[in-house]
């Protein structure tokens, strides 16, 4: 079983040293605070020499951007958006995300898609290579001397495997999206096999009656992959009914069939309890927060200091 701790603030960093550093097996990066502060997160990196990932949150620009803005300070409690959104649109990912920041409008899925109604395999292809170039490189060119001396091997600043672009499924368009998430695996494993990339899928509850249409899609449409993130929207798995863990348990039987390594990243007892191994074709691990985590919803985005 993967145990991923994820590392939200820098203010988190006592419980991932020390006697908790046994604790966990991977570490997860949000790109939000890899991009607005690469020395610092790079530094704690090396500190802990613990394999780790970044997610590039490609999702949180197709919501409201409200939910990408905070207020400003007690005088201006005009809404703005999050410096660190807007470094990781504007400086690392680059275009179509850099545009929701400048036009203040979330992305649609017609951007993806042609007017004839194919999706544009460029675009996606150049967003590919902008999202995992993020991932692979901007760590180690963002080092300094000073943390470079902690590192071994620069390599060490690498993440345990990629993640493709993608995009949040809810009850709406939920069949573009997905095709977009498919075609952006599949060229970013044609485009970079020096290490795993894994697919990142989030759901929202509302479309779990839609499971196996969405099961149909996957295993019609997509080839293996070399492991998926799962996240479930707000699913507080204590208080799900019977037929949502069914088909809870359904969506990781059609995954299995796609890769070997299912993780819920936010996951809560039942997905411990379904990491088991004597309950075949489940998962292989789980994610949480520090002090929190069983659950978490999609919006807002990014870290933050967990709720009391």
């Amino acid at each position: 079983m993967t145990h991923i701790l994820h590392y939200n603030t820098h203010a988190e960093r006592r419980y991932f040293t020390g006697k908790n550093r046994e604790m966990y097996d991977l570490v997860g990066l949000n790109g939000n605070i890899v991009s607005f502060s690469p020395t610092g997160t790079a530094a704690f990196l090396a500190s802990i020499s613990k394999p780790f990932y970044i997610d590039p949150q490609t999702h949180a620009f197709q919501h409201d951007t409200i939910h990408l803005k905070t207020k400003g300070s007690r005088k201006n409690q005009e809404l703005h958006f999050k410096p660190s959104i807007v470094k990781l649109a504007n400086d690392r990912l680059g275009e179509p995300f850099s545009n929701v920041i400048n036009n203040d409008i979330p992305l649609s899925p017609d951007v993806f898609y042609n007017s004839n109604g194919t999706l544009n395999s460029s675009l996606i292809t150049r967003i590919c290579r902008n999202v995992i170039s993020f991932q692979s490189k901007f760590l180690i060119d963002s080092i300094d001397d000073e943390t470079r001396d902690f590192l071994d091997n620069p390599n060490d600043l690498l993440p345990h495997f990629y993640i493709a672009p993608y995009f949040f499924l809810s009850s709406i368009l939920w069949e573009k999206w997905l095709a977009i998430n498919i075609a952006a695996y599949s060229i970013s494993k044609d485009l970079y096999r020096d290490k795993p990339v894994y697919l990142e899928l989030v759901l929202s509850q509302a479309i779990l009656p839609n499971i196996q249409d969405i099961c149909d899609q996957i295993v019609r449409d997509i080839a293996d992959v070399d492991g998926i993130l799962l996240w479930i929207d707000g699913n507080a798995e204590e208080e799900l009914t019977r037929l949502e863990v069914a088909n809870y348990i359904h969506l990781l039987h059609c995954l299995r069939r796609k890769t070997n390594t299912i993780i819920n990243i936010h996951g809560g007892y039942l997905s411990s309890l379904l990491c088991h191994n004597d309950l075949k074709n489940n998962l292989s691990g789980i994610g949480h927060s520090a002090n929190y985590g069983e659950h978490r919803e999609v919006v807002p985005v990014g870290g933050g200091i967990p709720r009391a």
